[in-house]
């Protein structure tokens, strides 16, 4: 303790030794002590099947998008962290001091202790940094879908930006690999009165201060603590800040440009219909007329009846000013196109109407309000997560970097004394995603369903082919006594 007392960083403020917040503190920290052990099992048991769980819907064929792989690898972060906790919260709570014996404070535990320790801040970390590329992602991506010519984020992008989370985490922290040694002591000295007597004077194996950490005036003792507060905590929690506040402007733009259109729709629609009179003024010979939607290549062959493409219809689409389409008004206010679709209808009157209703009010077309609706569904979802990081990380940051400018007395009256709530609070993001997809995601309802739930829809596959079934054969029953009854009648 003497060696860390002298690594102790330069406080900026000074604290009383006495306070009532102290008291205060403390006595919370005593009456929720003994519930937090077995909440924090609870939690670390049912948060890595929930996100074992989100890792297998996330990675089915159908789910398989950049922000679904960052979520995914979000998933697995939290998976590692909650597993080690749960591992070293039962071993060392029930088992450890318990039964304080040789085998359970031996040399492979307290290698697993020192990777616990590395793991959890390392995965934790990374995970709170790919909430931050998250959010940053989902804002590059709403920035350009007005834009044709811009390269839009892929599976690649996704994988590129968490490898370099992680790789950039893992070297942010090799300072904290540096500060940790196994050292050895007696039974007696780590368990106290705990230690069972014949086993008091035999070897216990526990974490330890390196001597390269105690160097230098403790460079690297004092670089991982500021690392690991500011960071791993702070900075991101900041960055998130500015992003939330991007991804809510553009949630506003989206809104105002819907409501815009739709107020402009009337117009729109007759300058459409005036623009396709001219174009379908000639009579085609065939009663079907067929409508592309989108450029696609026409083919005349084998007398197949001519077809107009949507440079005909709509102002072509240039690549002017970077990328920006100035003439697709359309576009600008809702999504560009994202498939070739063609629109079969009986006459042009009918095919005119469909697609002004479809295109330009928006129903069901890839590029109409309900995918306008799904980008505010999925952008929400995303703020959500991120604004859960937020609450429960944010606090974490502030308090870790207070305890590095306060004196010793913050570190050992506040900071010690909200240890466990600080925990609880990493717990329940780990555990938060889980009902936030199922609350707010139909597609992971679906697939959670479909991977997870299969005799639901089996029985209700079952169901149907039963009641399909029963009908068929009630139509035959039907069917051959009205043949009887014809033949009856026949004969007579």
């Amino acid at each position: 303790m003497d060696l860390l007392q002298q690594c102790q960083t330069q406080s900026f403020f000074q604290l009383p030794t006495e306070s009532w917040l102290y008291i205060w503190l403390l006595t919370i920290k005593d009456f929720y002590k003994p519930i937090h052990t077995y909440l924090s099992i609870v939690l670390c048991a049912l948060g890595a099947i929930c996100n074992f769980c989100n890792i297998v819907v996330l990675t089915r064929k159908t789910m398989r998008t950049p922000v679904n792989m960052i979520l995914t690898a979000m998933a697995c972060c939290d998976t590692v962290v909650l597993f080690s906790n749960l591992t070293y919260t039962t071993h060392y709570t029930f088992v450890a001091f318990e039964h304080c014996i040789p085998k359970h404070w031996s040399y492979g535990w307290c290698v697993f202790l020192i990777s616990h320790a590395h793991l959890s801040l390392v995965f934790h970390s990374s995970s709170i940094w790919l909430s931050v590329m998250l959010a940053l992602i989902r804002y590059l991506t709403l920035r350009r879908r007005g834009k044709a010519c811009v390269s839009q984020i892929g599976l690649k992008h996704s994988y590129s930006a968490i490898a370099c989370v992680i790789l950039f985490v893992s070297i942010m922290n090799a300072p904290n690999f540096l500060t940790y040694k196994i050292t050895e002591q007696t039974l007696g000295e780590t368990c106290g009165d705990l230690a069972v007597l014949q086993y008091r004077n035999h070897t216990a194996y526990v974490p330890g201060v390196a001597d390269i950490a105690l160097n230098s005036d403790c460079l690297v003792f004092r670089l991982a603590f500021w690392i690991t507060g500011a960071v791993f905590k702070l900075f991101p929690c900041l960055l998130l800040t500015v992003l939330v506040s991007l991804l809510t402007q553009i949630l506003k733009e989206v809104r105002t440009n819907r409501q815009r259109l739709f107020l402009g729709g009337c117009r729109s629609c007759s300058t459409f219909e005036a623009h396709s009179s001219q174009l379908f003024a000639e009579p085609i010979s065939t009663q079907t007329a067929v409508l592309f939607l989108f450029p696609v290549e026409s083919n005349n062959q084998n007398g197949s009846p001519p077809t107009a493409t949507r440079r005909d219809i709509l102002p072509q689409n240039n690549c002017n000013n970077n990328g920006n389409n100035s003439n697709n008004t359309i576009n600008n206010l809702l999504s560009p196109p994202i498939a070739s679709s063609t629109l079969t209808l009986n006459n042009r009157n009918e095919c005119t109407s469909s697609f002004m209703r479809k295109g330009i009010n928006g129903s069901a077309t890839a590029s109409g309000g309900g995918n306008v609706h799904r980008t505010d569904r999925t952008t929400r979802m995303l703020l959500a997560i991120v604004c859960v990081f937020l609450v429960t990380e944010l606090p974490q940051g502030i308090i870790a970097v207070m305890s590095g400018m306060f004196s010793e007395e913050f570190r050992s009256h506040i900071y010690n004394n909200l240890g466990d709530i600080l925990d609880l609070l990493s717990l329940c993001n780990a555990l938060a995603s889980f009902i936030i997809y199922c609350s707010m995601s139909a597609q992971f309802r679906n697939e959670f369903r479909r991977v997870f739930l299969p005799t639901t829809q089996r029985v209700k596959c079952w169901h149907q082919l039963f009641v399909l079934t029963r009908r068929t054969r009630n139509d035959a029953k039907r069917n051959e006594n009205k043949l009887e009854r014809k033949q009856e009648s026949g004969c007579e």
